[in-house]
């Protein structure tokens, strides 16, 4: 009996083995030994659409911040939690946040996608303020690749809309996989994931919302829509029914129709409607928009889709009987677009501060309209796409308006030592270690000396060359700062978006704190710039932003910070009168507490100029302004080009534009103008089938260029102000040398009583 029980022990030793194995197998090299129900939950979407937890997925638009969305659920005991973003560059991003026991916290971080590849991780770590760059144990790293990035210059739509409503572009025609990046783009976005940042949602073109959606947003996720809009953001609403209108306060007050009843028309009145409205390419039938009268060329037929090779004038193609459910109403002085029947209005548009809102009173999504085959050309026309939108193309863009910008705050203190200098240096050098040495020490029938006196005079040039090169170049630590402030005033608080070129000159290899208490402001490197020759880290907390930038010796280092004020404008501007297209009459009141040292005009494609204005703080000034040509010529952008170039080539030189900071900030405002001097190279493009390629001029990211207040007939005024600045300087260092310029930029509207 003892011998069956011995040999029955390696069997019982190997059961408890196992059971010991099963009951250790929920835990993981991430939970330290924690049990799956314990375990911190780690998910990242990056990008516009992306599912919560894919691991990328999205889309993101090149040039642009886009949302980083992170959601993340401890069950165990709280801590600080640490999140980091870090791309290809030398940059990262983090973000600071509590996380309670037992929370499911979800948070947006606006993230600048500067390159046309994607490449991103997204860590948690435990905070810890006395480690190295905050972080302590690594809690959990997602890598992302699948997500798509589009280029600067592409339309991509959000669409919040029910799962039935398809929100899609034409097909590209002949497209190649290799450019699919520059054709426009339609994403669908979840409620749950819309970004609750202004400055995340600029990566968008446009947003589609369905009414029945808007009542999901969060009161967070609805005041970044609303600032979005009205400094400049495309809203296309979609009523399915007046209460989600009427019972809505802030989708009320956005939009410029008051739903009353549901009606309907027949169907074929209505795809006669609309197939006449993809036809038309008459001013007047897109969204608050006018013809561009910088880029006329076949702009009366590039809206007219019926010209396309394989155009289908098709109908309805499901339930053609059944009617099409309109929404009925009064437009309180909307523009209608499109209108069927007895004068139904199908689409209207208005104007909201700088933005504009289509209104659509059907449902996209409900037949008979969901059937129609030429519906994606009707989303291309709400969005304003022409033909050649959808055809294939060879486009490049050979500089950034960043570089135009950082070039007026570059320091004055770098220098290059004279060629002259150098070869004089160099032929007393030789004379002295030769001629000079020889003869001295023949005299003095010390030749043996030789071996000291010659490594004493390379030590001694050595010396003499580091002092002359330290004494015109290494100079002191300068810190300068250019603003451009977009105002969007309001009925208690106006609305201040800022963009600050920041330049930082370092005499020595360095670290410099740069802080800043705005709720939301976001650091980011030049595109375009020297990335290579240093690096930052920034992070983000409820106190502001906090940043430490890695500046190497006698190095010009250039950041951009992006943000949102709300606060009182430092400047506002009155027309008093207008003389036909000649001269203009504004009142200019200077609320701030520096010095206007110049004020710029632009309307209807003209510039108009003052005269020796000087507003001083507090004062309110009368001026006339005369026209001094149209912005085309204005904006031509002398030694653009060569400066671009010259900043790519040599990094220890100053680059200076011609005009000064006040006429070359105000020429950025309308960079879309300026386009480069090369000549356009046709011909066979190695890889490619053959195709014409293009220099478009300048990039830039939304909302910089102002060139649409234009196109739509608003008067765009802007004034500078000398040494001032709306917001305290970024810089947390002492500095003997800086400078502090900010250009004001409103927009008014001739046609609305002043």
């Amino acid at each position: 009996m003892s011998g069956i029980r011995l040999r029955r022990l390696p069997t019982i030793v190997l059961g408890i083995g196992s059971l010991f194995l099963l009951s250790s197998c929920g835990r993981g090299p991430e939970s330290g030994g924690e049990s799956a129900q314990t375990r911190i939950r780690f998910d990242v979407a990056a990008g516009f659409g992306a599912p919560i937890g894919g691991m990328g997925g999205g889309i993101l638009r090149q040039n642009n911040w886009n949302p980083v969305m992170c959601e993340i659920f401890n069950p165990s005991d709280g801590f600080t939690g640490l999140v980091e973003i870090t791309d290809s560059s030398p940059n990262t991003r983090q973000f600071v946040l509590d996380l309670p026991n037992n929370t499911l916290k979800r948070i947006t971080i606006p993230h600048f996608m500067k390159d046309s590849f994607g490449r991103m991780s997204v860590g948690l770590y435990r905070h810890d303020p006395d480690s190295s760059g905050g972080k302590g144990a690594l809690v959990d790293r997602k890598d992302l690749r699948n997500f798509e990035v589009v280029e600067w210059r592409s339309v991509l739509m959000g669409a919040l809309a029910d799962m039935r409503e398809r929100t899609m572009f034409p097909e590209p025609q002949g497209s190649d996989a290799r450019m699919a990046n520059q054709y426009p783009r339609s994403v669908r976005i979840q409620p749950a994931l819309f970004p609750d940042s202004a400055i995340s949602l600029e990566g968008l073109s446009s947003l589609y919302l369905s009414s029945a959606r808007a009542l999901d947003l969060t009161p967070e996720q609805q005041t970044a829509l609303i600032s979005w809009l009205e400094l400049g953001g495309h809203l296309i609403l979609s009523v399915d029914n007046p209460t989600d209108v009427t019972a809505t306060d802030w989708l009320r007050d956005l939009t410029p129709f008051r739903p009353e009843s549901v009606g309907s028309i027949p169907a074929r009145t209505a795809q006669e409607a609309f197939r006449s409205w993809l036809k038309d390419s008459r001013e007047g039938v897109l969204p608050d928009a006018t013809p561009s009268r910088y880029r006329g060329r076949g702009r009366q037929t590039q809206y007219d889709y019926s010209r396309l090779d394989d155009w289908k004038d098709a109908d309805f193609e499901d339930d053609e009987e059944a009617p099409l459910s309109v929404v009925t109403g009064r437009t309180d002085g909307a523009r209608v677009l499109l209108e069927a029947g007895e004068g139904i209005p199908l689409i209207l548009s208005a104007a909201v501060k700088r933005g504009e809102v289509t209104v659509l009173a059907f449902n996209p999504g409900e037949r008979p309209f969901r059937s129609w085959e030429n519906r994606p050309w009707f989303w291309a026309k709400i969005n304003r796409l022409s033909i050649d939108s959808f055809k294939e193309r060879r486009e490049y863009t050979s500089w950034n308006v960043d570089g135009i910008l950082c070039s007026l705050v570059e320091t004055g203190q770098i220098q290059k030592m004279p060629y002259e200098w150098l070869l004089l240096l160099l032929v007393v050098y030789l004379l002295v270690i030769g001629p000079v040495d020889y003869l001295v020490l023949k005299k003095l029938n010390r030749q043996m000396l030789t071996w000291i006196t010659f490594p004493s005079y390379v030590i001694l040039f050595s010396v003499l060359i580091y002092y002359i090169g330290y004494y015109l170049r290494a100079g002191v630590a300068e810190w300068n700062e250019l603003h451009i402030v977009d105002v969007v005033e309001g009925d208690g608080s106006d609305t201040l978006r800022g963009r600050s070129w920041l330049g930082i000159y370092s005499p020595g290899n360095d670290d410099y704190p740069v802080s800043s208490s705005l709720p939301e402001v976001h650091l980011r490197p030049e595109i375009g710039g020297n990335e290579d020759q240093g690096k930052s880290r920034t992070r983000i907390s409820g106190a502001g932003l906090e940043a430490e930038l890695s500046v190497p010796i006698w190095i010009n280092q250039f950041y951009v910070a992006d943000w949102i004020h709300h606060g009182p404008s430092p400047f506002a501007a009155r027309l008093k009168s207008r003389e036909g297209g000649s001269r203009i009459t504004l009142e200019l009141e200077n609320r701030g507490t520096g010095p206007i040292g110049d004020v710029h005009v632009v309307y209807r494609g003209q510039v108009y100029q003052g005269m020796n204005i000087r507003i001083g703080p507090g004062e309110t000034v009368t001026r006339t302004f005369g026209s001094r040509g149209h912005i085309s010529g204005y904006a031509q952008g002398e030694g653009y080009e060569e400066v671009m170039q010259s900043r790519q080539r040599e990094l220890g030189r100053t680059h200076r534009l011609p005009g000064g900071v006040s006429k070359n900030a105000s020429i950025a405002s309308f960079i879309s103008m300026v386009t480069s001097r090369s000549p356009i190279r046709s011909g066979r493009v190695p890889g490619t089938t053959g195709f014409r390629m293009s220099d478009s001029g300048f990039a830039y990211p939304s909302g910089m260029d102002l060139a649409a207040l234009d196109n739509r007939n608003d008067m765009v005024v802007m004034a500078y102000y000398l040494d001032y600045s709306l917001v305290d300087p970024l810089n947390a260092f002492e500095v003997t040398r800086n400078s502090r310029h900010t250009l004001v930029r409103l927009s008014l509207s001739p046609d609305t009583p002043q």
